[in-house]
């Protein structure tokens, strides 16, 4: 029999009462199917199997489980008609024309599941947000910036020609992509806990006032100057204490003046192995006002329920908003290992450690800035330095792209005018064919207009530029390394050797006596009378230098002074 309506209703009525009496009336069109209408909860209970199929055959339509008030809820009519013994149902009278009353009906074994949420408008909410930044501990798993946290069903928002037309966009506007990394690149973080624990809470305090102080006077004498002028957000201070983080931040002299000068000539991005409201804090501190940072701000760090930074390796790629940047992109970082696929793009500046907790992480020898009383200098600092690398690579990049656009010009040019000469001719077996010299100074992407492409093309690259620019600091330097190398490894694996070649000098197992010019030596891994290879420089006057030499050397982008880290026997 048919499943009844319900119970009347009291006057009111609600959309789960519509949905139960357009139930009810599909119910009465089949007399084979028994229609059942329940939330997700009461479907939980009964027991899913088949994909969420409910294979447990109610024993009563009338009857239903007591309902939860939930908003997120669903009509489900499902018409279970299972495998198992088929149950006699009651006999019902025969029809006035029938001359014997019916046999029993039996159900039909097969299971129909109906969505009437459909037919009566409702819908689910959206899945909960799931952050698109993470941390990845795999090559297979990084994804960056591209899928993660977003529906396999939904498309991409850009694609590739898009985003081809935002670079070349970019381009015209005289402008490349500078990525930057936060900690020990632009700024130093540590808690209050650690530095509570090293005892320079009240040195910390004590600066903070002194510099909130200066800034005040400042402020003052220039309302004094110009009554008219509005105070600015942007604020000299380097130490901070922020207390809604729980964090003592110090930035890199200098990194303000750096971000407004490298804004004019770049498009700036942010990507942090630290949380995404910790990137966003930052970033907040750099550029108050949001005139620097123009680009995406990405933090990687991913936590658990109780708020515990999940572990693994951070690896960072140019994915997402950056995708297909390669060719037009320049990374800072302090740690060329979490770029992976991107070394050729990557500017690996010296680390800002300020904090002593930070300088215990890293296991460094000497002492934090802080403990030490000094600082780096914000004109002939890191940043200083970097900067003079960004203006030559950025000067070098659009000078070739405006020369190969000059090029193409010409050869156009040249064609129309031939193509002219052509036409005008009388005789159509004397026309001219076009210079194949010109047309062959063009490469083929040169030969196709930028919006028919699908990927930068560009005359020169950023990652070739910086090779240049690296390989001009120890070029013409031949390097022997003694005791700096472990005794069976091999020396061109050293880091320290592929640092050396890839900033441009030569490095060579045994010393030669007119091409060798520098011996780096080890100085904790020497004896008494030194090495032989040591003694061999000292006797032809060759320069014997410490690691340090090659490492500022590369930091610095200019050969370093042999004098300060020459080692003496």
């Amino acid at each position: 029999p048919a499943a009844p309506a319900g119970p009347a209703a009291s006057g009111k009525r609600t959309r789960r009462g519509t949905d139960r009496r357009r139930a009810a009336k599909l119910s009465r069109r089949d007399q084979d199917e028994v229609v059942v209408i329940f939330d997700d909860d009461d479907e939980d209970d009964r027991g899913r199997s088949n994909g969420g199929t409910s294979t447990s055959e109610p024993s009563d339509p009338r009857r239903r489980s007591p309902r939860k008030s939930y908003t997120n809820t669903s009509a489900v009519v499902t018409v279970d008609l299972t495998d198992s013994a088929p149950e006699p149902v009651a006999k019902t009278p025969a029809a006035p024309a029938a001359p014997s009353a019916p046999a029993p009906r039996r159900k039909e074994n097969k299971t129909i599941i109906e969505n009437v949420a459909r037919r009566a408008k409702l819908s689910r909410p959206p899945p909960p947000f799931v952050s698109s930044h993470r941390t990845h501990s795999t090559a297979e798993d990084v994804r960056f910036a591209r899928d993660a946290g977003r529906p396999k069903d939904t498309p991409r928002a850009k694609d590739d020609e898009q985003i081809t037309r935002e670079i070349y966009a970019l381009l015209d506007r005289r402008k490349l992509r500078l990525v930057l990394d936060l900690d020990h690149t632009l700024l130093n973080s540590a808690t209050f806990e650690d530095c509570a624990a090293d005892g320079a809470g009240s040195l910390l305090e004590s600066r903070v006032a002194a510099e909130i102080q200066a800034e005040s006077a400042r402020k003052r004498e220039l309302n004094t100057e110009n009554p008219s002028s509005s105070s600015s957000n942007e604020t000299n201070r380097s130490l901070h204490r922020l207390a809604d983080s729980g964090l003592w931040t110090k930035t890199r002299p200098g990194v303000r003046t750096f971000l407004r000068k490298a804004a004019a000539l770049f498009e700036i991005h942010i990507c942090t192995a630290g949380s995404q409201a910790y990137a966003e804090r930052m970033r907040a501190l750099l550029d108050p006002t949001r005139e620097l940072v123009r680009g995406s701000v990405v933090g990687l760090a991913t936590f658990d329920k109780f708020g515990v930074p999940e572990p693994g390796e951070v690896v960072k790629t140019m994915e997402r908003e950056l995708r297909g940047s390669e060719p037009v992109a320049v990374v800072l970082d302090d740690t060329a290992a979490v770029w992976p696929g991107h070394a050729e793009n990557l500017i690996v500046c010296e680390r800002y450690v300020y904090f002593p907790s930070c300088a215990r992480k890293f296991g460094n020898v000497t002492p934090s800035l802080l403990e030490r009383r000094v600082d780096e200098s914000a004109e002939r600092g890191m940043l200083a330095t970097v900067f003079d690398v960004l203006q030559r690579v950025h000067a070098e990049f659009f000078a070739r792209r405006a020369a190969a656009r000059e090029l193409r010009l010409r050869v156009e040019a040249s064609l129309a005018r031939d193509g002219a000469r052509a036409a005008d001719d009388d005789d159509d077996d004397t026309t001219r064919t076009p210079p194949r010299l010109a047309l062959s100074s063009l490469s083929d992407a040169q030969k196709t207009k930028p919006k028919d492409r699908k990927s930068v093309v560009v005359p020169v690259t950023v990652p070739t530029l910086l090779t240049r620019e690296k390989r001009r600091v120890l070029n013409g330097a031949e390097l022997v390394f003694s005791g700096v190398v472990p005794s069976g490894a091999d020396p061109s694996a050293h880091p320290l050797w592929r640092l050396a070649e890839a900033f441009g000098a030569r490095c060579v197992r045994a010393p030669d006596d007119a091409a060798t010019t520098h011996v780096v030596v080890e100085p904790a891994n020497l004896g008494p009378g030194g090495t032989d290879k040591m003694i061999w420089a000292t006797r032809l006057g060759k320069h014997v230098v410490t690691p340090g030499w090659v490492l500022t050397s590369a930091a610095s982008f200019q050969r370093a002074d042999e004098t300060a880290f020459a080692v003496r026997r």
